[in-house]
């Protein structure tokens, strides 16, 4: 069938599932049921790129809900890592030594530079360019990767378990979280919940604006998350959901905001 019609309700059975790109030159966002297991992002496909926009895909399988602004790993934009010889301080002590890999998110000059870049990310897109899915959330997260965080007396004090790094990602997040409210209400500040650590924050309580991103991150995403193989994501969305905030889920392959 045409990629532009494919309609179905159900997984097929088939390993196997052929798709026919359309004779027009750049093809249009694939109208598929969210229930099916194995979806493909439009934006896998450049030329749905260069015609429609990513936020066809989502508008046309209901996933609805608001879009982000800026990278989901955002600490290298906050403090450029060619600061590190000058200013080692602003960077993340972890095994007894200063790298690039992740912030000092409690010193604060490197508050101060997360402030002004939610805001700044704010200011630059108020959602008129983008009408389908307004992008209602910055995103303030650290670099990719599960090592560096900072294990300076400071951000240790918000170090509650092993590998949970939950309190310190969200303590910088509130920072930002307050002055976003104040200048543009009605926008939010996000990072992954679940990636970097395990487990949600322990004493830090998240401000009213701060929306949780859960990826489907280490689990088998062909299974149902009631399945052993989704414990991990299930467990996430079941901990994080007792805060009371907004829940954004990644999927990989889409995403349902406004959870």
């Amino acid at each position: 069938p045409s990629a532009t019609h494919l309609t179905t309700p159900t997984p097929p059975r088939r390993k196997r599932v052929r798709y026919h790109r359309p004779r027009a030159r750049t093809p249009r966002a694939p109208r598929l049921c969210r229930a099916l297991g194995a979806l493909r992002s439009g934006a896998l496909l450049s030329p749905f790129l260069a015609s429609e926009g990513v936020g066809a895909w989502p508008r046309r399988n209901r996933l609805g809900g608001w879009d982000h602004t800026g990278s989901p790993h955002t600490a290298h934009f906050l403090v450029p890592r060619s600061l590190f010889n000058e200013h080692p301080e602003y960077f993340g002590l972890w095994k007894g030594k200063r790298g690039t890999r992740q912030l000092c998110t409690t010193h604060p000059e490197v508050i101060r530079r997360a402030i002004e870049y939610g805001l700044g990310m704010c200011a630059s897109t108020d959602g008129s360019d983008h009408a389908i899915m307004p992008r209602k959330l910055v995103c303030i997260g650290p670099n990719d990767g599960n090592g560096g965080f900072c294990e300076c007396p400071e951000c240790s004090k918000l170090r509650f378990a092993p590998d949970n790094h939950s309190d310190l990602m969200l303590e910088l997040a509130n920072h930002v979280a307050r002055a976003v409210r104040i200048k543009y209400p009605g926008r939010y500040v996000t990072f992954y919940a679940d990636y970097h650590n395990v487990g949600a924050p322990v004493k830090v309580k998240p401000e009213q604006n701060v929306v949780f991103w859960i990826p489907q991150w280490g689990v088998d995403r062909f299974k149902p998350i009631t399945h052993p193989g989704q414990k991990r994501f299930h467990n996430a969305i079941e901990n994080w959901s007792t805060l009371g905030n907004p829940i954004h889920l990644y999927m990989y392959y889409g995403s349902y905001n406004q959870w």
